[in-house]
């Protein structure tokens, strides 16, 4: 995988995040115990079975738990995320994105991260920052992200949620600042994220426009586990380089560097 321009060779299994983005941290450790993950699946299905008798919490077809809002109760939520009916900006932003977005590209975008010259701001300047930002790839807002974020935090604050929850509606979109450093285009940094390296599900947001993307008949890159070794893990999977696993970096390595101090 030294080859950014012809990246061939599936990738190892022993391949973490630190080997695709230097200091990432987010892979899941391969001396993890097994009887102590075995444990901890066991909490988890005990919580799910509670929650079930909790007439505060809903539960989702897929099993996804969460407490109902109460503010926007009213809102039909069917007419949200509709990309086939979304605007022409919309629909050009994903066919740019799905095109652009190789396997190529991510491995030169995370080298390109690591090596970057970072700028220091206060968390406030960078929500200033993003005031002048306009997320193309979302149907549903033509907000600033800065009015998103206030938006985001302030609806979470409403629906009584803790100050924890609060912050991370404040922030959560912080990652999109990389607009303004280096990155190629919007495509390069906002817009629903995907593997890359296997076949593109057709479960995707516009799903038809991969067609455009050069790994999309790549002998490799087409098949359905591509350069991946079957069952090898979320973790060993590359997710299409963008604003969510920048500030994924960003925050363990702020925490990182915390607990070093």
């Amino acid at each position: 995988m030294t080859d950014l321009k012809t990246p061939r060779s599936p990738l190892p299994a022993t391949l973490n995040a630190d080997s695709v983005c230097g200091d990432t941290m987010f892979a899941i450790s391969s001396s993890t115990n097994l009887a102590e993950t075995t444990d901890q699946l066991e909490s988890v299905n005990k919580l799910k079975a509670a929650l079930h008798d909790d007439p505060n919490v809903a539960i989702s077809e897929q099993g996804y738990a969460w407490t109902p809002s109460e503010f926007d109760v009213g809102k039909d939520k069917t007419q949200f995320r509709r990309y086939e009916e979304a605007c022409e900006t919309v629909k050009a932003f994903y066919r740019e994105q799905h095109e652009k977005q190789t396997v190529a590209h991510n491995l030169k975008a995370r080298q390109a991260f690591q090596s970057r010259v970072r700028v220091e701001m206060t968390v406030w300047q960078a929500l200033q920052k993003l005031d002048t930002l306009v997320d193309d790839s979302d149907p549903d807002t033509s907000l600033s992200q800065i009015e998103h974020l206030l938006q985001t935090a302030e609806a979470i604050r409403r629906d009584g949620k803790p100050r924890w929850m609060q912050l991370v509606g404040l922030i959560h979109d912080l990652g999109k600042l990389l607009i303004f450093f280096g990155a190629e285009g919007q495509w390069d940094v906002v817009g629903d994220t995907f593997p890359v390296g296997c076949a593109f599900d057709k479960r995707n947001v516009l799903s038809e426009s991969f067609k455009l993307n050069p790994d999309y008949s790549d002998p490799m890159y087409s098949t359905e586990c591509g350069m991946y070794t079957p069952e090898c893990g979320l973790d060993h999977v590359m997710l299409s380089w963008g604003h969510d696993e920048y500030m994924l970096v960003r925050y363990l390595a702020g925490v990182a560097r915390f607990a070093n101090a």
